[in-house]
């Protein structure tokens, strides 16, 4: 287990959250789930990681799947060791992951924050009220999982077309054929 530590991590914790909570990160090798760790990095907090090994047919191993029901990476858990009877908090998803640590984790109270402030002064709740930096905040952090999201996929699977796992003959025609697809669909994007 893999472990990073902060000397600074209370003066950035937000005042509203308790100062003592423990975030695990459980990930898979070779997968997206290191931007939950570079995010843990960038937020100062001190956290933990387990990672798990696909199995031999690439799949999560089912141990993932005891710590979420979606057996899926990344997950993050944050417990609580200054108060045993509290459950522990487990989240799913990288976009929810995200958005829960930016919220939770982000420093306040005049230092810097990773999310830019939601409204107008003076249009707090109102449809429309939000500032420029926040929707497009909104906007960045959804386009990743979205339609971004896609784009990557078939950028990743098309480059497996071209790699040193198919044959050399093979891979002369679906290295070819990636290239056409790449161009047409990826590119264009």
């Amino acid at each position: 287990m893999l472990t990073s530590s902060h000397p600074l991590l209370p003066l950035f914790m937000c005042p509203r959250f308790n100062p003592n909570p423990k975030p695990d990160t459980y990930r898979l090798n070779d997968s997206r789930a290191q931007r939950i760790v570079w995010l843990l990095e960038e937020l100062d907090v001190n956290y933990s990681i387990k990672i798990f090994k696909l199995t031999s047919s690439g799949l999560a191993p089912p141990e993932l799947g005891k710590i979420h029901p979606l057996g899926k990476s990344p997950v993050l858990t944050i417990s609580f060791p200054s108060e045993p009877d509290r459950e522990t908090i487990v989240l799913a998803e990288s976009g929810f992951i995200v958005q829960y640590l930016c919220d939770h984790f982000s420093p306040k109270n005049g230092r810097a924050t990773l999310v830019p402030e939601r409204w107008v002064r003076g249009k707090e709740r109102q449809i429309g009220g939000e500032t420029e930096g926040w929707m497009r905040y909104q906007y960045l952090l959804h386009y990743a999982e979205g339609s971004f999201a896609l784009t990557l996929v078939i950028a990743v699977i098309l480059s497996i077309f071209k790699s040193k796992k198919i044959p050399f003959l093979i891979r002369l025609i679906t290295g070819f054929v990636a290239d056409k697809i790449y161009q047409a669909f990826v590119l264009p994007t």
